[in-house]
């Protein structure tokens, strides 16, 4: 078998010093404190869709949670392949007496149906680190240990590093059992052994499950073929979420290694899939990458003037950021390209359009990615479809795309603009293709298109018209078309579509208007001839008159948030108004820019996002938890989501001309959400990272993806504008 070529445990030999974010005391002794660490979590990533999640305590609360989750099919098809590790620390004195520690801990439900621990590996906890990689610090007696998880594209990297021990004294072995499921990543193993050894050779072994492959090799140590299984381990964070909750784990075997002075025990994992059209994962160094990213933060927080350790906020920023940029590879008949895309959150989600077109601003332009931001925006300009992006690609088929979205082209046509200004001020020459896919969503919009819709098993056309008012519309009851996209069967079998904002919403209609008066803006940077311009510009200012007639709402001195097919407008206050009101391009005047926002701040601001219903509104849900359809009913009914902070903060700027008191309300409905990247009082939440959604009640617990690409991308693209004026 051949022997791993990289053992280092400090990712790209960067001094992990430089990169902590998190530096975290524990007191085994204090139960909150342990609640505290076992609800707070972190996320490493390998660029790849691949990922690697879990709790500062070191006991899984989800699924999801595991050492090692390499995607088959990058950025897709993520496997649970390393889940946790049964850990011992073994001393063995002179005359052969044997003391073993285990630092290791998994959840259990007891007979009384109540939460155990076991083993209570957190006994031993003393301090929680996390940055590039998260490390957890043991003590027992005067012995002090580390255990460092670090994560990169072509495997995982488990270091046992002991201090205080004197070999004279006996020996110091550690005993690492890897427990493997070896599933899909959305799946639960409860059947049959789900994992057998293949082979083994000294300190190696290769596993096999329903998935794949696992390498695991364990240099200067031996392996022992010692089959186990760990039944029921619960998984509390599914539980609440209405889900199965119990596994089984496999533990095949244990490897041991002695511990020498200076010297860490490593163990190293890597994948091996059983798909022969998997994609190798490619180690490429992350620090590098990061690197200059971090410097341009750090420029922009010094910009933007905020109070914080800039240094840590940088890093965490830049490290949180990064971690939602993946490689997609494309193939053709002249070969595989390696284009990028963006994870919309972590760890369920996969690359999806809106999200992406969002969040590209904040995760790329504004750190300096420009090559990056054209290699996505190539990769969807490649997937239109009657000038419609994908929604999302298919998690399982790599061909299929899901094309049910009417505001995807229009964010898609926003960050081409934004990429496109960039490249100006760098001054650099759009690429052609840029330009004749704008071209081609414009054009197609203009002439009528289609969305898709998955109903009752099939897909259904669903018409996207511009009218003879200029204005966009689509969808109709049963459709989820914009970003308010939630939809769930229900128990007894009826679908569902919670929020489907049939006809003309608010901020489609607002980016329609500001990407054709952009695209006619900048027809020469992209090549566009001047007939075709001229058009866009005259459909924009009738576009502009048609939105202040059908969207503002003089009775409540704010926009309506949809007018259905009938004309009826819809005056729920929702946050959408708030994103109409935020772009460069706005039909809206500044007094009615800061009408809505004051409307906003009044009924939908929070210190970590916008609700999106006010909470007066008879349909308002204050919690988000239950099963599925109970979540999804509650999902854009009230719930908190941070990403909507960017148009707020960036409409306050535009109504203030970014004077000093637009400035300071920008900045301070940021603030709340920065200094959590960073407090270590914040235990309870993602550690350096930023949820995808709050509850809206207070006091707006986390829920969702404990990493969303729009709530960082958001936030890093405020702190560029408070360094930004207008004038």
């Amino acid at each position: 078998m051949d022997k791993p070529t990289r053992t280092s445990v400090r990712p790209d030999d960067a001094d992990p010093a430089e990169w902590v974010t998190h530096d975290l005391p524990f007191d085994p002794s204090n139960p909150r404190e342990r609640d505290r660490f076992l609800a707070s979590e972190w996320l490493l990533t390998g660029g790849d869709g691949s990922f690697a999640l879990g709790t500062a305590l070191g006991c899984h609360t989800r699924r999801y949670h595991g050492l090692f989750v390499p995607a088959m099919r990058p950025p897709v098809g993520r496997v649970l392949a390393l889940n946790q590790v049964f850990e011992k620390l073994v001393l063995t004195q002179p005359d052969g007496a044997t003391q073993r520690i285990e630092f290791s801990t998994c959840a259990f439900l007891n007979e009384r149906n109540e939460r155990t621990f076991a083993p209570e590996g957190f006994a031993h906890l003393e301090r929680f680190t996390r940055g590039l990689a998260v490390t957890w610090h043991y003590r027992w007696s005067s012995l002090r240990w580390r255990r460092t998880l670090s994560l990169e594209a072509d495997g995982a990297t488990l270091s046992y590093e002991l201090d205080g021990f004197d070999p004279q004294l006996g020996e110091a072995t550690f005993e690492l059992a890897p427990m493997l499921t070896l599933r899909d990543f959305h799946a639960l193993h409860d059947g049959v052994p789900a994992v057998s050894l293949v082979e083994s050779e000294s300190g190696s072994a290769v596993f096999e499950g329903e998935a794949g492959r696992i390498r695991i090799d364990v240099a200067g140590g031996t392996f022992e073929a010692k089959p186990n299984r760990w039944r029921d381990v619960w998984y509390a964070l599914d539980r609440r979420r209405g889900q199965a909750d119990r596994e089984h784990l496999d533990l095949p075997g244990v490897f041991r290694v002695p511990s020498a002075p200076g010297q860490p025990a490593t163990l190293r994992a890597t994948w091996r899939s059983t798909d022969e059209t998997a994609d190798p994962p490619i180690a490429k160094p992350r620090t590098r990458r990061l690197e200059p990213i971090r410097a341009r933060i750090t420029a922009l927080l010094n910009a933007a003037d905020l109070p914080y350790d800039r240094d840590r906020l940088a890093a965490a920023l830049a490290i949180a950021s990064d971690d939602f940029v993946v490689r997609r590879p494309v193939r053709s008949e002249t070969g595989t390209r390696e284009l990028r895309s963006v994870i919309a959150g972590y760890p369920w989600f996969a690359d999806w359009g809106r999200d992406t077109f969002i969040a590209l601003p904040g995760l790329m332009l504004c750190v300096g990615r420009l090559d990056e931001a054209l290699a996505t925006l190539e990769l969807f300009a490649g997937a239109l479809r009657n000038g419609v992006v994908p929604n999302r690609f298919d998690d399982d088929d790599p061909e299929a795309m899901h094309f049910n979205t009417v505001d995807g082209a229009m964010w898609f046509v926003h960050a081409a603009l934004e990429t496109a200004e960039r490249l100006r001020v760098d001054r650099r020459d759009a690429p052609g293709w840029l330009g004749d896919a704008v071209c081609a969503v414009l054009d197609a919009h203009l002439a009528g298109t289609e969305a898709t819709d998955h109903e009752n098993g099939d897909w259904r056309s669903v018409p996207i018209n511009c009218g003879e008012d200029a204005l966009l519309s689509a969808g109709d009851d049963r459709t989820q078309l914009t970003w308010m996209d939630a939809a769930a069967t229900l128990p007894d079998g009826t679908p569902a579509v919670f929020t489907p904002r049939p006809g003309k919403a608010v901020e489609v209609n607002a980016l329609w208007y500001s990407n054709l008066a952009g695209v006619a803006a900048a027809a020469e940077a992209l090549g566009i001839d001047a007939l075709r311009a001229q058009t866009y510009a005259r459909t924009a200012e009738h576009a502009g008159f048609s939105f202040l007639e059908t969207f503002w709402d003089d009775r409540h001195g704010r926009l309506f948030d949809h007018v259905r097919p009938d004309g009826t407008p819809n005056d729920q206050h929702r946050p959408n108004g708030v994103i109409a009101a935020a772009f460069a391009r706005s039909p809206l005047s500044p007094a009615q820019r800061a009408a809505v926002l004051d409307a906003a701040e009044a009924e939908l601001l929070t210190p970590v996002g916008l609700r999106t219903l006010a909470s007066s509104d008879p349909q308002y849900q204050p919690r988000y938890a239950g099963p599925q359809h109970v979540r999804d009913a509650a999902y854009h009914q009230g719930t908190v989501w941070p990403w909507l902070l960017g148009a707020y903060a960036e409409g306050r700027l535009r109504a203030g001309g970014s004077n000093a008191k637009a400035k300071s309300r920008a900045r301070d409905a940021v603030a709340p959400l920065l200094h959590r990247l960073t407090d270590p009082d914040q235990l309870g939440t993602a550690l350096g990272q930023v949820h995808e959604i709050h509850e809206a009640a207070e006091p707006q617990e986390p829920r969702g993806c404990p990493a969303q690409a729009w709530s960082v991308a958001e936030l890093l693209r405020v702190i560029s504008l408070l360094g930004w004026s207008p004038n």
